[in-house]
């Protein structure tokens, strides 16, 4: 995902890669105190279709904790699939 933004012209001095998580829950709880710094109160979950109900979740129940909010924009898996496996 980085190297995309960067392609699309991003400057990497606004870019933060996040190498600590290890999984989704961790990346919400990582989340909170880099849009603290920066006085940001919503922040937009770019996600895949087939991720984005559990990452949503995720992130919603940690950011309401702390009184963020969060915005859902997903994009079709690149498997193809839509709802996941059967």
């Amino acid at each position: 995902m980085q190297d995309l933004l960067l392609a699309a012209g991003l400057s990497p001095d606004v870019l933060d890669v996040d190498v600590q998580a290890m999984n989704t829950i961790e990346n919400a709880i990582y989340a909170v105190p880099l849009l603290r710094d920066r006085s940001i109160k919503t922040a937009i979950l770019v996600t895949s279709d087939f991720h984005s109900a559990r990452a949503a979740f995720l992130f919603q129940s940690v950011f309401r904790a702390h009184g963020l909010n969060v915005s859902l924009l997903t994009d079709p898996a690149p498997s193809g699939l839509e709802s996941g496996p059967p």
